[in-house]
């Protein structure tokens, strides 16, 4: 059965396939605004680990700051590490819908935060060219982002002190 995951208090959950992302941890990376994002995604007592990079930045929109938290899910070992996990899960549909779907789930976790001082955004990527490496061809309604980058799953958090 494809993923769906739905938000829960500090975690994504697919009730069907029986797993559960849990809030990652999240260090600070050698690069400026650099960040490592360390998930643990269960599935009953089995644990799978997953990894990738980002970046957190402040952007002004509209009048509004809002801190933006990137995950980058376009790097080759990264879209491998899918791969792995989608084949160890045993999930039917393609790799890019399952992708995306895992894309969804690394986001909702972070859906029941509060105590924002400012608008928060969590925003799964991948770039356009590892699409058409791969042959994949984005679905109609994801956000293209002014560089081309293609997002796959986003949630914003308002203002929540």
């Amino acid at each position: 059965m494809p993923l769906r995951f739905e938000a829960a208090y500090g975690s994504a959950v697919d009730q069907h396939n029986n797993l559960k992302i849990f809030e990652p941890r999240m260090e600070p990376t050698s690069i400026p605004d650099g960040v490592e994002y360390q998930y643990a995604i269960y599935r009953g007592d089995t644990r799978y680990s997953f990894g990738c990079f980002g970046l957190c930045t402040i952007v002004q929109e509209e009048g509004r700051r809002v801190r933006v938290f990137t995950l980058d899910l376009g790097l080759d070992w990264v879209i491998e590490s899918i791969q792995k996990l989608r084949q160890c899960l045993d999930i039917d549909g393609g790799d890019f819908d399952f992708a995306q779907r895992v894309a969804e789930g690394l986001v909702l976790v972070f859906q029941s935060q509060t105590g924002n001082s400012e608008e928060v955004r969590y925003m799964a990527f991948m770039r356009d060219a590892v699409f058409k490496a791969k042959g994949w061809v984005a679905p109609d309604g994801l956000v293209r982002l002014a560089n081309g980058d293609v997002v796959l799953a986003q949630v914003v958090l308002p203002v929540n002190p």
